[in-house]
């Protein structure tokens, strides 16, 4: 979205539409929690509540960030090594099809894990429901 908005206003430089997507990239988890806690879109739209709710948690949610930021390092570093060594190995294309998506899987566990912790640690400040 924030990018769309960038393209709008004309800010069409890559430095505005990668500060955009970082940003947005940043917000989604956060963004993700609320839709699942409200059961609905308010989240999205009210940005008072989303900077509300980052002001409670916001050291707790940057270790989060982090930890997810390397945990996407290390799988597409990982699935890159992974692709160089089964081009070569034609039978390992189809092992990484087996081994990727379970990987994948787990990380979004993992996030989702962490989040909900951090939403249940302060679910008193944060009154959404």
């Amino acid at each position: 979205m924030l990018t769309l908005i960038c393209i709008y206003k004309g800010l069409v430089g890559p430095g505005a539409i990668y500060l955009a997507m970082f940003v947005s990239a940043f917000l989604f988890p956060v963004m993700l929690l609320g839709v699942a806690v409200m059961d609905s879109l308010v989240i999205l739209i009210n940005v008072k509540l989303l900077l509300r709710s980052l002001k409670i948690f916001f050291t707790q949610y940057l270790v989060i960030f982090a930890i997810f930021g390397a945990m996407n390092v290390l799988f597409y570093l990982l699935l890159i090594g992974w692709a160089v060594v089964s081009s070569f190995v034609w039978p390992l294309q189809f092992l990484l099809i087996f081994l990727i998506l379970p990987a994948f899987l787990y990380q979004m566990l993992v996030l989702c894990r962490l989040l909900g912790f951090m939403y249940y640690a302060h679910r008193k400040k944060l009154k959404w429901m």
